[in-house]
């Protein structure tokens, strides 16, 4: 499956996951909806940081 930025979901764009990319394109879909962002994200950052930890 290709994803809207031309990548698979296995391959690394230098430091951005495709997780990553995925969430800040959610955050900015909400920033154009109006709606806060930063919950969801800031929560998704916090657990892909506990995982790695």
């Amino acid at each position: 499956m290709v994803h809207a930025l031309g990548v698979t979901p296995d391959q690394k764009l230098g430091p951005f996951t495709p997780q990553l990319v995925a969430g800040l394109m959610r955050a900015i879909i909400l920033m154009e909806n109006g709606e806060n962002p930063y919950g969801p994200l800031v929560d998704e950052v916090a657990g892909v940081q506990e995982a790695a930890a």
